[in-house]
């Protein structure tokens, strides 16, 4: 590949042969049929590079990079030989291994095979293997005969794709997305989702489309009615009508056709596919074939479900009859940009009936791990069909490695995600919001703003008029914003926490152990992160029991090294948050790490810190802001469970005398201040001298009832 001069592709040069570099390197990845996942994967680089690179929106890429993506896209002699082995559900069973087709027939350990692929890289347990190859019947065999398939298909497909036990007779199929159907379908997916351009996303949603040849698993009728198979024709459905959104503003009405016709057998009643099928067979100078979709569709849902065709598809009929179909460049229908919803999202139920009220602008506020992105994708997903025109997402990158997003590049993100054209978008951020606001006028979308670093970032970003329902993701309170109400999120209560261990690790993993379940949920504080992280480990290592990793866990000097795995580490997240703050606010925050009581007020704060309490007062409700810092109860602060850990271990990381003389001031201080309370109880007692230096801004007490009020407050810190 070409890369000009000195190996350097400038993006605002052309290659040797005339064509530019974004292009030519989209052209190479897609002759290789690689998504941007796996030329990533394969270079060595972040998805993300290749993806702006792509856009043109690197100008002076890294040498290193640009040398790393020429390997990938030209591979030599030492480049990874391509996957032989590979395995595809979207349609009948397909295996290729060995350069050969193979033809498993209805055969058990193809029905098990097809049961893997589905999830792959995911652990699928015994109960559900035993129920799609025997039902309610199994043999007492079963588990031999399932160890005897298994034997059979590792046979087939090593060393490529790799069978894994998960423990308790469970199952795993690994693999890369050259390799899985389903895994390279949602890959491409992704990559439509986070394209910076509707091009770009058409692309990627045609080829995520062409991964599918035909109903999901068409030949293994005891699949069919498997959740995974739901889940996954949902998800294919929800791409062609993506896909069909893109091409039809694109004035790519003729592949849009050929795609929708392909998927319109599976889906004969779904109103929103047949509307965009109809606009672009009128876009295909098809106008009659477009009126007679119409009313075929008429026929079937009077004849079949007793209604009349929906609002959508009569407005497709309207525009098809005064032939207003989109011209290129004009957006059209409704498009999901929202990442993939989470896995076994539980709780959360007064927090959904709050923000699904109504069309307004919520501010989703928490600590780190909470579940503020996961909520809001979640109920972005759930609800779309109540916001027919789109559902958006901009990733803030608040606490990202970059810095966070500036307001005009999430614009211009978000103006294009609208359809609108590249070449249309102002350079300056006030006309872009303007473009923005008027865009989201009469229209009702629902706008996820993820990891927003404050208020100035976001104000351009808000919709003018009511109408769309805004959804922002944040550690820090939005308060400066009058328009937006704000949300704090909790952990999940006690129960919660331990249903979601179950569902992550399984349900053949956990039974029987409500108590070292409930210990576990306890030991990560009820954090979903936290949490996530630990049922994760659990269900990835067969050996380990559930009291093994609560034991595991026990150890606070090692609680937050255990809460880590692969890309997710609690306390990495906690980290980002600690480095946004003031060296103030992180010297406290250091300090208060090692205080050994549950709570404290701005008084002991200032005593440990070596400061006056007004000051002090400001730096602890600037953690409460950030959510570092919790407060029970008016004037009281505390950490919760990890954030201290993790609190008490970067102060450790430092030179010990601070800490060493912040407890010195802590001791004198509650000495002091608890003589002084019982002076006030008994001020005729006989009174002894003191050790230590007496705060120099202690509280007063003027009677008996604040002298009573405090030691009730310190009871706990004072036994500590």
């Amino acid at each position: 590949m070409d890369t000009g001069r000195g190996g350097h592709p400038h993006t605002d040069h052309t290659a040797a042969a005339g064509e530019p570099f974004p292009a030519l390197l989209r052209r190479r990845r897609a002759e290789l049929g690689l998504t941007q996942a796996e030329l990533a994967r394969r270079a060595g680089v972040s998805v993300r590079a290749v993806r702006y690179l792509e856009q043109g929106r690197i100008r002076k890429p890294r040498t290193a990079s640009v040398r790393q993506l020429v390997a990938a896209l030209e591979p030599g002699p030492g480049a990874p030989a391509p996957a032989t082995t590979r395995v595809g559900v979207l349609g009948p069973l397909l295996v290729e291994a060995g350069g050969e087709q193979q033809h498993l027939g209805d055969t058990r350990w193809a029905r098990l095979l097809g049961l893997l692929a589905l999830q792959p890289n995911r652990p699928v347990g015994v109960d559900d293997i035993v129920d799609v190859l025997w039902g309610s019947r199994p043999p007492r065999s079963h588990l031999d005969l399932i160890g005897s398939s298994v034997r059979r298909l590792r046979a087939l497909l090593h060393p490529q794709l790799r069978l894994t036990a998960t423990g308790h007779g469970g199952y795993r199929l690994e693999g890369v997305p050259e390799q899985l159907d389903v895994l390279r379908f949602d890959t491409l997916v992704e990559e439509a989702r986070a394209a910076g351009d509707r091009e770009h996303a058409f692309r990627a949603l045609g080829e995520a489309m062409a991964c599918w040849r035909g109903p999901v698993l068409a030949d293994h009728s005891a699949l069919h009615h498997h959740p995974a198979v739901a889940a996954l024709s949902r998800r294919r459905l929800s791409a062609a009508l993506a896909f069909a959104d893109a091409g039809i503003s694109l004035g790519r009405h003729e592949e849009v056709v050929a795609q929708l016709e392909t998927v319109r057998d599976d889906e004969p009643m779904h109103e929103g596919l047949h509307a965009r099928l109809m606009v672009a067979l009128a876009g295909s100078g098809r106008q009659a074939d477009a009126l007679a979709l119409f009313d075929a569709l008429h026929s079937r849902l009077a004849t079949e479900l007793g209604i009349e065709p929906g609002p959508e598809v009569r407005a497709a009929q309207l525009h098809v009859l005064r032939q207003e179909v989109p011209a290129a460049g004009q957006p059209f229908g409704s498009s999901n940009y929202l990442p993939r919803d989470v896995d076994h999202f539980v709780g959360r139920v007064a927090e959904t009936v709050r923000l699904t009220g109504g069309t307004a602008v919520y501010g989703i506020c928490g600590m780190a791990g909470v579940g503020k992105t996961a909520l809001a994708v979640h109920l972005g997903h759930r609800f779309a069909d109540r916001f027919p025109d789109g559902q958006l997402f901009a990733d803030l990158h608040a606490h990202g490695a970059e810095g966070p997003l500036a307001p005009a590049a999430a614009l211009d993100s978000l103006l294009r995600q609208l359809g609108v054209d590249g070449a249309r978008i102002p350079d300056r951020l006030d006309q872009r919001a303007a473009l923005w606001r008027s865009l989201l006028v009469g229209r009702t979308a629902l706008v996820v703003l993820d990891d927003a670093a404050g208020a100035a970032q976001v104000r351009p970003l808000l919709p003018g008029g009511p109408g769309s329902l805004v959804l922002i993701t944040s550690r820090t309170r939005l308060t400066s914003i009058d328009t937006v109400t704000t949300l704090s999120l909790d952990v999940l209560a006690p129960a919660e926490a331990a249903q979601l261990l179950t569902r992550v690790a399984g349900p053949d993993r956990t039974a029987g152990q409500d108590r070292a379940l409930g210990e576990i949920a306890g030991l990560c504080g009820h954090l979903p992160l936290a949490l996530r992280i630990a049922a994760a480990r659990l269900r990835d290592r067969p050996l380990w029991t559930v009291r093994h990793l609560a034991g595991l866990l026990r150890d606070e000097h090692r609680r937050l090294a255990e809460l880590s795995t692969g890309d997710r580490s609690v306390g990495a997240a906690f980290t980002l948050s600690y480095r946004q703050l003031t060296e103030p606010q992180q010297r406290l925050f250091r300090l208060l790490g090692e205080f050994p009581g549950t709570d404290v007020d701005a008084f002991a704060a200032a005593a440990i810190a070596g400061r006056d309490p007004h000051g002090t007062e400001r730096l602890l409700e600037d953690l409460v802001d950030v959510h570092l810092l919790a407060q029970p109860a008016l004037g009281r602060y505390r950490f919760h469970d990890l954030i201290r850990d993790h609190a008490r271990a970067t102060g450790r990381t430092g030179a010990a005398a601070p800490r060493e003389a912040a407890a010195s001031r802590m001791f004198d201080y509650y000495l002091h201040v608890a003589g002084q309370a019982a002076d006030a109880l008994e001020p005729t007692r006989k009174r002894f001298p003191l050790a230590g230096t007496p705060p120099a801004a202690p509280p007063r007490f003027a009677t008996e009832a604040e002298a009573l009020a405090w030691l009730a407050a310190e009871r706990a810190n004072l036994a500590a």
